[in-house]
């Protein structure tokens, strides 16, 4: 088609009417696209997303445009002069009819861009495309919903469709840019976060996942929407509380024990999912795992279960061998032994390196309490249950829930109170004084007794079935007179804790000192030792404890016979060795030698003079 017959067949266009040649001759002919069709050929599909615009130069076109919701059809034909497709001017929308050849046809195809440009190159098309819209349709047009009569011309009604097609792009820009934000914080986060619906069903899941739900010994990777699907694993119990309730689970510590045997320690939170009509829509899972920290808390558990039990002996090493491998259990312990020889303390290292160590530990002293008292003590009681209940009260069961009870001097309780404590004991539950409510007890108990329970049993002051309830597991600690070798071990460890409270420089006892406190029979046990170490502490102003420092009721007859023993030995050959001795451990502090040697200063001096001692020069 030539520049001629172009220019022939847009002036005959209802588009041009009224349009200068000189205006229409500015105009790209690249712009125009000639097109042939023949009949029966489909030149726009409903429900295509094209927005051409077709001038109609021969032929006749019809079009099948759907005018309500059943599906029937006005068929419209137009013809040479007309324009069609006007309606994927105003937006890049589907199209909602669709036009057919009738005869063959002649077209000129105008893409929307060039569209445009030639409204802003030529004012009146405004003009005629508007009145050919509104001569067509008077209502709204049904594909976007603008109103024509609230727009000047097309060109204003474009650059407001562009306009908003700008803003949803940048909508939909800041929208992807806060998922890829989203999504580098989900990344970055280290705990696990699964997302499911109300059936438990996954919705979305971060990368952690798959280092929680994993087996290090066969390399398999478990498939957390099975272990949902079959209902098993903690997982699925906090998730299906959550779901039921509607209300957030938080801080609830584990092991995994879905599928594989693990050590894997971790705690779960649960929270609704709300979705943007504020409707419960699923839940929210987060894993963290800290299994390094529960290893750490063991570890320091451990050293503080432990970290008092001074000793290296060898009946001692065994009960904590014993305890290591036994703290674990949920069982009864019973820990015999005189009194002062450290009952509490093992009490302290079975909870502390046991799983419960972060839960409370409870301790009742059950000889300091009368009866009635040590009830209300370990069961509770409600208000008015006897004169003075003024108000409820939490027994100390309930206060130790989920950790260890400590009842200290078990032995003695009366037999009455024995059977209250058994039945607790078998059952593990309980009423409070004054009320008929039973509540159960989740609480592992640890009993200590300074009496033979089993003599106590023979002579009926403690229930057999109660003693035979308690002793799970027995820890017999050995008196002080057993464990001679610890002595300096527990004259150390008390004198670096005296001395700075007492604020001393004391760095040690003298040989005659440790002999005298290795030989001492102990009935009061550590405990005695205890309060000797700090009597000398308080005394000593020196850097040694020496036998002038020591309580007199320590030094007996046998232990002055042990002194006399060594002042004859000075009498001897040796007496020039032993005293060389004396003075080099001293630093030839000639006080402190003469008190190592249990002499006096001027016997030390004659004795020097005797045997010709001076001091070396260098």
């Amino acid at each position: 088609m030539n520049d001629s017959t172009l220019l022939d067949n847009l002036m005959e266009n209802e588009l041009f009417k009224g349009i200068a040649i000189s205006e229409i001759n500015q105009i790209n002919p690249n712009f125009f696209i000639n097109l042939h069709c023949n009949p029966e050929d489909i030149i726009i599909k409903e429900n295509d997303d094209s927005n051409e615009v077709f001038l109609i130069i021969n032929g006749i076109v019809i079009i099948n445009k759907n005018i309500n919701d059943k599906n029937e059809v006005n068929i419209i034909t137009r013809q040479k002069g007309d324009i069609i497709g006007e309606l994927g001017l105003i937006e890049n929308t589907r199209r909602a009819s669709s036009v057919i050849c009738k005869t063959e046809v002649d077209l000129i195809k105008i893409e929307r861009d060039d569209f445009f440009t030639i409204l802003n190159l030529i004012p009146q098309i405004n003009f005629n495309i508007n009145h050919i819209i509104a001569s067509r349709f008077r209502e709204s047009i049904y594909q976007t919903g603008f109103e024509i009569s609230k727009y000047k011309s097309m060109l204003e009604l474009n650059q407001t469709i562009v306009k908003q097609k700008e803003e949803l792009k940048q909508l939909n820009n800041k929208r992807e840019e806060s998922n890829l934000m989203l999504n580098a914080i989900l990344k970055s986060i280290p705990d696990t976060i699964v997302t499911v619906d109300q059936n438990l069903n996954i919705i979305n899941a971060n990368n952690p996942l798959t280092e929680i739900c994993f087996s290090p010994d066969n390399n398999d990777r478990v498939n957390i929407q099975d272990i949902l699907n079959k209902g098993i694993g903690p997982c699925y119990e906090l998730l299906q509380k959550t779901l039921k309730t509607n209300q957030p689970i938080k801080d609830h510590r584990t092991k995994c024990s879905c599928v594989f045997e693990s050590n894997r320690t971790v705690f779960l939170n649960t929270t609704p999912l709300i979705d943007i009509n504020n409707k419960f829509s699923g839940a929210v899972l987060v894993i963290r795992d800290i299994t390094k920290l529960a290893s750490l808390e063991k570890r320091i558990n451990e050293q503080k279960g432990f970290k008092n039990i001074i000793t290296n002996n060898n009946k001692m090493h065994k009960i904590i061998s014993l305890i290591q491998q036994t703290s674990d259990l949920d069982i009864n312990f019973l820990i015999t032994g005189e009194s002062g020889t450290g009952k509490e303390l093992i009490a302290d290292a079975l909870h502390y390196t046991s799983s419960r160590a972060s839960e409370p530990f409870i301790k009742v002293n059950c000889a300091a309490l009368s009866e009635n008292l040590l009830e209300s003590e370990l069961f509770g009681h409600v208000r008015g249950a006897f004169t003075g209940a003024v108000s409820n009260r939490i027994g100390r069961i309930q206060t130790a829930e989920k950790g260890t009870l400590f009842l200290d001097e078990i032995g003695e309780v009366s037999l009455m109170f024995q059977a209250k404590i058994l039945r607790f004991l078998e059952q593990k539950e309980y009423e409070r004084i004054g009320d008929s409510k039973t509540l159960k007890a989740n609480v592992r108990i640890v009993a200590a007794t300074n009496k033979n329970l089993e003599e106590s049993v023979m002579n009926g002051t403690f229930r057999k079935d109660l003693f035979y309830r308690l002793k799970g597991i027995i820890y017999n600690l050995p008196p002080l007179r057993e464990r001679i070798d610890d002595i300096p071990l527990l004259v150390n460890f008390f004198i670096k804790n005296f001395k700075k409270h007492n604020n001393k420089t004391i760095i040690g006892v003298s040989d005659e000192v440790i002999n005298i406190l290795m030989s001492h029979y102990w009935p009061g046990n550590i405990r005695e030792l205890k309060q000797v170490i700090e009597y000398c502490c308080a005394l000593c102003n020196e850097e040694i404890i020496y036998i002038d420092h020591l309580p007199s009721e320590l030094l007996s007859s046998s232990k002055q016979d042990f002194l006399s023993e060594k002042k004859d030995t000075l009498k001897n050959d040796s007496e020039k060795t032993i005293l060389l001795q004396a003075l080099n451990r001293t630093d030839w502090n000639k006080a402190k030698a003469a008190r190592l040697l249990g002499i006096s200063r001027g016997t030390l001096y004659n004795k020097l003079l005797k045997s010709r001692i001076e001091k070396p020069d260098h």
